[in-house]
Formats: C-alpha cells, sequence, structure tokens
C-alpha cells in the first residue's frame, strides 16, 4: 500500500486511498460520502435538472460504483427502480445516434454557408470523437478520416474566398472600459465614422475592436491562439467589478459570431465567472 496516498480519516482508522475506502475488514467502499452524492445526482436526473454533461458525469460514477461495490449498485436500482438506472445508462448507447444527428445539422447548416459549422465537422473528422461507455472506458464513437476533413476545410476556405466576403462588425459594447462606464456601438455595414474631441475615446473604440479581432486571427492561424488581453490598465478606476468588451461580428449571411473579453478591477469582491 501507498502510505503517501493513503489517509487515516477517522476514529475507526478507515483508509481513504485513490478514491475509494479501504473499511476495517478490509472491503472496498465507495465512502458513505460518495454514495449520498451518487443518490442525490440520481435523484437529480430523475427530476430532469442534469445536463448532457452532468448525465455523463453520473454514468461515469456509476459505472465506477458497479465495479468498486456491485451490492450496493443493486440497492440503487431497487431504490430508484431498474427503469431510471437503465434509462441513464442508455443515453450513453444512444451517444452515437446523437452523434450522427448533429453532424447532419451541422453539415446543412455548412452547405448553407456556416463557415464555424464546416470547421466544427472538419475538428470531428480531424480528431475523431471519444467518449466513456458505461465501464467508464473511453471508446471511439467517430472514427478519424481525414479524407472527410480535408474536405470540409477546403469548403470552409472556398467560403472565406468568395467575391464580396468580408467581416462585418455590427456591434461594440463597452463596459467599465477604460473612459466608458457604458458605451454600445452599432456599426453600419457599408460605413461608420467615429467623431469627437481629443480624449472623447475614439482610440478607446477602435483600441476595443483591435483587441476582440486579434482572438479571432490568432484562432485562425493557431488553434487555441492567443490574442491581445483586456489588461489592469484598460479596467475604469472606478469599477467595483470587471471591465469587459463584447464584439458581434459576420462573415456571412450564415456566419456569426460573439466575443468577449473581459479583466477583474482589482479589490473586487467577486471575479466575473467565464
Amino acid at each position: 500500500m501507498n502510505k503517501s496516498k493513503t489517509v487515516f480519516s477517522s476514529k475507526a482508522h478507515n483508509r481513504h486511498v485513490t478514491g475509494v475506502t479501504i473499511t476495517n475488514d478490509g472491503k472496498i467502499s465507495l465512502g458513505r460520502k460518495n454514495k449520498r452524492y451518487l443518490k442525490h445526482k440520481i435523484h437529480q436526473f430523475s427530476l430532469g435538472q442534469l445536463n448532457s454533461h452532468e448525465t455523463m458525469h453520473l454514468q461515469g460514477l456509476l459505472a465506477h460504483a458497479r465495479h468498486i461495490e456491485s451490492r450496493f449498485y443493486e440497492s440503487l436500482i431497487k431504490k430508484y427502480s431498474q427503469e431510471v438506472m437503465l434509462k441513464i445508462l442508455r443515453l450513453q448507447m444512444n451517444r452515437e445516434i446523437q452523434l450522427k444527428s448533429e453532424i447532419a445539422f451541422l453539415d446543412g447548416k455548412f452547405k448553407a454557408g456556416s463557415i464555424s459549422s464546416g470547421f466544427k465537422l472538419y475538428d470531428i473528422y480531424e480528431n475523431g470523437v471519444f467518449d466513456k461507455n458505461s465501464d467508464g472506458e473511453m471508446v471511439c464513437t467517430i472514427d478519424k478520416n481525414h479524407k472527410i476533413a480535408s474536405e470540409y476545410l477546403i469548403g470552409c476556405r472556398n467560403l472565406l474566398n468568395k467575391k464580396n466576403t468580408r467581416i462585418h462588425i455590427s456591434r461594440l459594447t463597452l463596459s467599465d472600459f477604460r473612459r466608458f462606464k457604458t458605451l454600445k456601438v452599432k456599426l453600419d455595414k457599408h460605413l461608420t465614422v467615429i467623431i469627437g474631441d481629443n480624449g472623447a475615446g475614439k482610440t478607446t473604440i477602435v483600441d476595443g475592436i483591435t483587441k476582440s479581432l486579434s482572438w479571432l486571427s490568432a484562432n485562425i492561424l493557431k488553434k487555441g491562439g492567443i490574442g491581445l488581453r483586456v489588461t489592469d490598465y484598460d479596467v475604469n478606476i472606478d469599477s467595483v467589478s470587471f471591465a469587459e468588451v463584447t464584439l458581434r461580428a459576420s462573415v456571412n449571411e450564415s456566419s456569426h459570431y460573439s466575443i468577449s473579453l473581459f479583466k477583474t478591477a482589482k479589490g473586487a469582491k467577486e471575479a466575473k465567472k467565464k
């Protein structure tokens, strides 16, 4: 037993090792806390309160419970019914069907001109899709297919290279950004002229646009690319929360994007959630 990963946590000397509990009689258990949490999540599922990500997390927990403590797993079936337990597990079996439906939906949007949908399809076929099955094992749901991936990538490039295709910035919102507490700017599709005295904030507006578009440009050049950040200098001196720049843009009628950058003010009680 690895003593560095063993914690004695009670007067009865139960031992907790890498996610399981070794009881006094030498048996492996999930532990009281984990059992209560699992029951809580099953109850939430039965009430329809879990999203798809949380449901997948629950599937992994159930697979772990079935492997570690089968008698407890059987008690869950008696408590919540076999119908509920099978419904949780069947969602995993339906994952492939869901993905095929999503691919068909994205393909339809791509054919209508959505560049982002085409790039998502490229990513799916370039890297494949892997999910955990009901036993907690990683399995391939959608195989890699570099030929199909290349076709979608070329299709995205063709949409970008179409005649008269250009980025249109439709709206910019600044909140506690430099001199502005709140500023909303709607930009015309053809021409927008910004007029103001020195120090009125013309450069601030341009810098907000520049920072936002830098992230779009960086991610076109490289996946996970990093653009210009909102810094402490950009936070309004009177801000008690955070500075934020939000930009909405489009490439064509079917490709719309929203970019949001923020920086928490120094001394703020609560940071903005991503």
